[in-house]
């Protein structure tokens, strides 16, 4: 398959494939009458539904794009500081959020993202308990339901509805644990509110179409961000790394928000990027 190919995919096709997974574990999800008490039984719960998550979404997009790889470094961050492969390839995040699905909340998604020459050119991020399937590919506009968004148009901080992750693992990442804590120190006071809301993909989504108006979060998970920052920066908005550089490979962290607000949220949270 030659390169122009591959760049050409069938948007509707990846999107409905994306959807079809997310929705069979959503019903698993409701018929679940009793979930794992201990971390080894959650571990092992994430690891089933991540199984069959990467199977089907890896061979539905195998078998209509058989050239294009498959990474398999979403959980190793030291192969996210350079792209893995020359030309095109998928990175996905088959369960973004995963600690709110294994406890029945919502705000979990799947993320998949298509990297073409180092760079994101398609995203697809859904949402199964709202039904909400957000896309974007590069220099054609961002989408939901198949319908244009931007990003929200608000000028001051302190008018802005800001979103946050913390480390996945504190006691084990003390570093970007006090970052996390001084950055929230920093923009608390300024910002009209602050809001953690689980899946990192489906929180950049939100800023995209406007509900959120600035995101940040100091980590090494580029993997993680891809699909949501070709969203935001399809919808209009602007996203650098916390430390204020280009938002590219290596990043440490991610400040991203409408045109307006993102000066102003990376200004309080770059003196503590780690």
């Amino acid at each position: 398959m030659g390169m122009d190919r591959m760049m050409t995919i069938d948007v509707t096709y990846c999107g409905e494939l994306v959807v079809q997974a997310g929705d069979e574990i959503y019903r698993q999800m409701a018929r679940t009458e009793e979930w794992p008490q201990e971390r080894e039984g959650l571990f092992q719960r994430f690891k089933e539904i991540d199984l069959f998550m990467t199977s089907t979404l890896r061979d539905g997009l195998m078998k209509r794009y058989p050239g294009i790889p498959w990474s398999e470094a979403e959980f190793d961050v030291t192969r996210q500081k350079s792209p893995e492969f020359e030309g095109t390839y998928w990175v996905c995040d088959t369960l973004d959020g995963a600690v709110h699905y294994l406890h029945d909340l919502p705000s979990w998604s799947i993320s998949l993202c298509l990297v073409h020459g180092g760079k994101p050119s398609a995203a697809f991020i859904y949402d199964p308990v709202k039904r909400e399937l957000f896309h974007a590919e590069a220099g054609r506009g961002a989408y939901l339901n198949g319908k244009p968004i931007h990003v929200s148009a608000k000028r001051q901080l302190a008018d802005s509805v800001i979103a946050t992750s913390p480390p996945s693992y504190p006691a084990e990442e003390p570093v970007l644990t006090q970052a996390a804590v001084q950055g929230l120190s920093r923009v608390f006071p300024k910002a009209f509110a602050v809001r953690m809301l689980g899946a990192v993909s489906l929180q950049l989504a939100y800023v995209a179409c406007g509900r959120l108006d600035g995101f940040w979060e100091y980590s090494f998970d580029l993997y993680e961000w891809l699909a949501g920052a070709l969203l935001i920066q399809e919808a209009g908005g602007r996203v650098t790394s916390s430390g204020g550089e280009a938002f590219d490979w290596g990043s440490t962290g991610i400040v991203a928000a409408n045109p307006y607000i993102q000066p102003q949220l990376q200004l309080l949270v770059q003196e503590d990027a780690a």
